[in-house]
């Protein structure tokens, strides 16, 4: 729910880009040598080659060669840039979860957190749906009650932890416990309200953001799996140059 910022679409895009380019490298290298050599055959370039003593061996090993630096590119993305753009989409989307109360948030309207302890009015938010203005947080912890008004405030999602907080600037704090008349006051430059701990689902993960090495010295059914699907883009490759040498000949 709620808004997307620009920067965050872009970053999903780069990110999804990193995460498919091993996938589709191999079919990309195997239709190029096939209509490449499709063409050759079509204008009689082939013919010619042979006349002059190229014969089929030659032509597979041209081939192989410029398959070569092609394996090693996908054994890169596949065992190494694959993983770590998975881990980096799913950390993404944990935050953006964690973001979702606030996302979701209407200014001029009151918000409570999916734990209830605390209780958000925010008069005006940003484009960005980070920045915030003229803020009233009113919470309970260990049985007092705190009212927290600020002049602005931005949203912090801490990268370690992944904890959500906002955080306050310029503003009063005052607690007290209901039905007494004896309260604090505090003014502050900054301060910090943790939102919404981490769910411990969100810090499990994911098979395949899993580094190989990991996967490696694992005897795990999923690890296994997760490690061949790995192997067998780089595989592809081969396969894919080794069948396109005879398929390209019958091409129309």
């Amino acid at each position: 729910a709620g808004n997307v910022g620009n920067e965050l679409i872009l970053k999903l895009v780069a990110v999804e880009a990193l995460r498919v380019l091993g996938k589709i490298t191999p079919p990309a290298f195997f239709l190029s040598i096939l209509v490449t050599l499709g063409q050759m055959y079509r204008h009689s370039e082939m013919t010619a080659l042979s006349a002059g003593g190229v014969g089929i061996l030659r032509i597979f090993r041209a081939v192989f060669l410029a398959a070569l630096p092609v394996t090693l590119l996908v054994s890169w993305l596949s065992l190494d840039l694959h993983p770590w753009a998975n881990k980096v989409n799913d950390s993404i989307f944990s935050g953006q979860d964690i973001q979702s109360e606030f996302n979701s948030a209407v200014a001029g309207r009151f918000i409570e957190s999916s734990r209830g302890d605390l209780v958000f009015y925010i008069e005006d938010i940003g484009k960005d749906r980070t920045r915030l203005k003229r803020v009233f947080v009113q919470s309970r912890q260990h049985g007092k009650l705190g009212i927290i008004v600020a002049d602005e405030g931005h949203q912090y999602v801490d990268a370690e932890s992944g904890e959500h907080f906002v955080v306050l600037n310029k503003g009063r704090r005052y607690e007290g416990e209901p039905g007494s008349n004896v309260y604090t006051v505090g003014e502050f430059e900054e301060y910090g309200v943790r939102v919404k701990l981490k769910p411990v689902e969100q810090q499990r993960i994911k098979v395949r953001s899993l580094s190989t090495s990991v996967l490696l010295a694992s005897d795990n059914l999923k690890f296994r799996i997760e490690l061949e699907y790995r192997l067998m883009l780089p595989v592809a490759v081969l396969v894919f140059t080794f069948i396109s040498v005879p398929l390209s000949y019958s091409l129309p």
